[in-house]
């Protein structure tokens, strides 16, 4: 259909009805879009407020727990002192104790890994309390492996006694990974 055969009255009524209906288009998509753009602008305005003031303030300090030791001959012995206080505030006999030398030497003024191996007996809670107070310890450690296993049952115990009961003593493997920076060596002549 050419537009030359539409008649001249339709013609009339399509060149006033098209932008009309563009217009009521706009008005009703682009007009609420634009009221949404203007909420944004506030939104973003008030975030960059809040980016500045956050940015402004200081850093807190760190907390109280420190994430490494110096690499010191007393630094096992302090550990090992630590880990033996911690066991006797929470009802736990330590009767094992060993350190794994790591494989690999470090690049200078890395932080190094070292495990240790702690092996308690005790009740469950006193295990549990034992894993609790070791987060809260004044230094840094992550417990890398834990088995937990029955103690031996006591000589002379019938076969099949009820040695897994709640109120039972319980043997934990804990292997502790701490870390140690290395001291720099005091320089040459002094």
């Amino acid at each position: 259909m050419r537009i030359a055969a539409i008649r001249p009255e339709v013609q009339q009524w399509l060149s006033i009805g098209v932008p009309l209906a563009a217009l009521a288009l706009s008005v009703l998509v682009v007009f609420p879009a634009y009221n949404q753009y203007g909420a944004l602008k506030t939104q973003v305005a008030a975030k960059r407020v809040q980016l500045a003031e956050m940015q402004a303030s200081p850093v807190a300090p760190p907390g109280p727990i420190l994430p490494t030791a110096p690499e010191v001959p007393t630094e096992a012995p302090e550990f090992l002192g630590e880990i033996r206080a911690l066991a006797a505030q929470s009802g736990c006999q330590l009767v094992g104790f060993d350190i794994t030398p790591s494989a690999a030497s470090p690049a200078a003024g890395a932080v190094r890994p070292v495990r240790s191996k702690v092996d308690l007996e005790a009740q469950y809670p006193q295990v549990r309390d034992f894993l609790a107070r070791l987060t809260e310890a004044p230094r840094l450690f992550a417990v890398s492996d834990l088995t937990l296993t029955t103690a031996a049952a006591p000589v002379g115990a019938a076969p099949g006694a009820p040695s897994a009961r709640s109120g039972a003593t319980v043997h934990a493997a804990v292997e502790i990974e701490r870390y140690v920076t290395p001291v720099a060596a005091p320089p040459a002549g002094t």
